[in-house]
């Protein structure tokens, strides 16, 4: 061993206690509790998510004319839609957005 080697300093175990801990708390923070608020302003804005389970037609099945579409949503459960002749071009579609009601979450009886 030469004696003009330098012996590289003991590594240190003891933690830091300084301000940086406390500055990456808050955007974590704003980004945990952004996330419920993003889901809910979407809901508010399109509406709850439903999935078409089953239908009515009568005409052909290459041009369906539709009376009925049986819906089941994520929050209020089943919903029975009737079809006028005047809703569109796809008046039954396989995912619709349905509007949220003081019925949806069970708020009335």
């Amino acid at each position: 061993m030469s004696p003009f080697r330098r012996v590289p300093p003991r590594a240190s175990t003891t933690p830091v206690f300084d301000r940086t801990g406390r500055a990456t708390f808050w955007p974590a923070l704003v980004k945990v509790a952004a996330m419920p608020a993003i889901a809910i302003a979407l809901l508010a804005w399109f509406g709850q998510p439903a999935l078409r389970i089953q239908y009515w037609y009568h005409g052909t099945s290459s041009a369906p004319v539709y009376d009925r579409c049986l819906y089941l949503s994520a929050f209020a459960g089943w919903h029975d839609r009737r079809v006028t002749p005047f809703d569109g071009d796809d008046p039954c579609p396989v995912i619709d957005f349905l509007p949220i009601t003081d019925w949806t979450f069970g708020v009335l009886p």
